[in-house]
């Protein structure tokens, strides 16, 4: 009886040496990290322009449908109810924002309540002047019901067209728009990020036959 003796091992029919492999490193472009990418970028900068159109929109409504309107230099008069109004400067066919910003600075406004109370709002006291095309804000105030006067003058080189106009300030609309402003940059800054990492790949490193 002769026992049976297993077929040696492939490698060692070859002589014992194994398969050559060499390292490749390669790079992996991922398909849906850029689809996603592209996405929030088209999200947040829709939400750019929603939210820019929106501010624009109630900076309008102050300057095309004021509570009152004057010349600098001259006093309105209106009969407010209790709440915050804005007072903006009309831009008129300004087109240069430093001349706004600088007519802005330069102007200055008093504020006489119903009740008596007086108050000086200073352009140049703003952390900034939110200007659209239809005018450029020179500051707010709080006044309660009763008749209040606004007098706002200016100082330096002023222009033929001058004149300001008092709105009732819409807070909520306002945070609104900065909130859509505000997640629209978010969002856009996530998806030019994820188009970048698209972009660049990922690099995976494999083993192939030498």
């Amino acid at each position: 009886m002769t026992d049976s003796v297993p077929p040696p091992p492939a490698s060692e029919t070859a002589g014992g040496d194994a398969p050559r492999t060499r390292r490749v490193v390669r790079t992996e472009h991922k398909q849906p990290l850029l689809r996603n990418g592209i996405i929030c970028a088209a999200v947040g900068l829709g939400a750019v322009i929603g939210g820019a159109v929106m501010f624009s929109a109630l900076q309008a409504a102050q300057v095309l449908s004021p509570i009152a309107d004057a010349d600098v230099g001259d006093t309105l008069t209106f009969d407010g109810e209790d709440g915050s109004y804005a007072i903006v400067l009309k831009r008129g066919e300004i087109s240069d924002e430093n001349v706004v910003d600088r007519l802005v600075r330069d102007t200055t406004c008093t504020v006489v309540a119903s009740d008596g109370t007086t108050r000086t709002i200073e352009g140049s006291r703003q952390a900034s002047s939110s200007q659209t095309d239809f005018g450029a804000s020179i500051g707010t105030f709080t006044a309660p019901d009763g008749p209040t006067q606004v007098t706002c003058v200016g100082t330096g080189s002023r222009l033929l067209f001058d004149r300001y106009a008092v709105a009732p300030e819409r807070k909520a609309a306002l945070y609104v728009s900065y909130g859509i402003l505000a997640f629209g940059v978010i969002v856009g800054l996530v998806g030019g990020s994820l188009i970048k990492r698209a972009w660049n790949g990922t690099s995976v490193v494999e083993r192939v036959p030498a």
